[in-house]
């Protein structure tokens, strides 16, 4: 996948694992890389998340906010995050059912429009409808199991990742499909900047083995109902098993305490040429690597 990304980098930081790049506009291109996953690693982490998250459930977004860290005295920095609030439709997986959930991840606009964006965590829009694993919220940069993975897009009642792969069951195993070039995955908007996805030159691989690739068009896609069905499944398995752990709804507030974490300059991943790689070693690349998607930050809309 062949994506621009014209956004300056002021810094790069790695805060828990996690790659930041906070940006204005003008900038020159930054590709990273992103391993591409095994044919049964969708279905692994989704069992795997079912049992691991605080709580799971459905909602639709209703409010999308922004703030500053607060100033602090052990050199910790301000940066900006997000403050996405949901309205739950059906709660899956915790405990006090509630009307309204506040989840805060770390990134965003601050108060001059600049734009911190973080790697892996997703964007989020008024009316996104979704399911989400949830794990630690108000205390991890992204409250999501695995950040951008514990988040199910449900669009016109089909079920697709963060990046609009649709699940698919081969064989009772979930999957990912192609990419469905989609207005609700490749707009988003933070703050009033609108950022927009270039897919045009997109040439990544499905998990499905290339020898079973026609095999995909044959195979069932999921739709909301089906999808909590799996996750119903599983977490009978965990009752049976005595695993479950079941905790309440947390929600945060926008107004409380929030300190940014420490973090570390570090340079951008480097992507390695053809001429770099050793024999057999370009196409097991080729094979186990896609680019990531960057974005294109346009000018501020009123």
């Amino acid at each position: 996948m062949k994506i621009k990304f014209v956004v300056p980098i002021l810094i790069v930081t790695l805060v828990s694992g996690i790659a930041v790049a906070y940006a204005n506009s003008n900038s020159e291109s930054l590709i990273t890389l992103n391993q591409a996953t095994q044919k049964s690693e969708l279905d692994q982490t989704f069992k795997s998340a079912v049992k691991s998250s605080d709580f799971i459930f459905q909602g639709v977004v209703t409010k999308v906010e922004y703030r500053m860290s607060d100033a602090s005295s052990k050199g910790t920095p301000q940066l900006p995050y997000t403050f996405v609030t949901y309205k739950i439709e059906k709660l899956v997986k915790g405990q006090n059912q509630q009307e309204f959930v506040t989840l805060r991840f770390l990134g965003g606009t601050d108060r001059n429009g600049n734009i911190l964006q973080v790697s892996d965590v997703p964007l989020f829009d008024v009316g996104d409808r979704d399911i989400l694993f949830v794990s630690r919220n108000g205390q991890s940069v992204c409250p999501l199991v695995e950040c951008e993975k514990g988040r199910f897009r449900l669009i016109n009642q089909q079920v697709f990742d963060n990046f609009g792969k649709p699940l698919l069951l081969n064989q009772e195993e979930l999957v990912l499909g192609r990419r469905v070039q989609m207005q609700e995955v490749l707009v988003n908007r933070i703050g009033s900047h609108v950022v927009e996805y270039d897919v045009s030159d997109n040439q990544e691989k499905t998990e499905l083995p290339t020898q079973n690739t026609k095999q995909q068009l044959n195979l069932p896609s999921l739709n909301e109902v089906q999808f909590e069905g799996l996750i119903q499944n599983q977490i009978q398995r965990l009752i049976q098993s005595r695993e479950l752990q079941v905790q309440p709804i947390v929600s945060v507030d926008i107004q409380e305490p929030l300190s940014a974490p420490l973090v570390q300059p570090a340079r951008p991943p480097q992507v390695p040429s053809d001429s770099q790689l050793s024999v057999g070693e370009s196409e097991r690349q080729e094979i186990t690597t896609e680019i990531r998607q960057q974005p294109v930050i346009k000018q501020p809309q009123n």
